[in-house]
């Protein structure tokens, strides 16, 4: 078995077991009630673009002037 199967095999199987539980489901019904209104919300990061300023410095920097 692959360990994506197994990981989405004990999710479901998690996820089962939870849905039986009084508490876990009024708290998915609040967090669905507060998204539907807006108030929980995803967080918007603003991360900036993999690393680029990296790479300029642990390469060889050339241009067509020097050579």
């Amino acid at each position: 078995m692959a360990i994506t199967d197994r990981v989405t095999h004990t999710l479901e199987t998690n996820l089962k077991e939870l849905n039986k539980k009084a508490e876990f489901v009024k708290l998915r019904d609040f967090y669905k009630r507060m998204q539907e209104s807006g108030v929980a919300k995803k967080p918007a990061y603003s991360l900036p673009p993999l690393d680029t300023v990296g790479r300029r410095f642990r390469q060889p920097t050339t241009s067509k002037a020097t050579r």
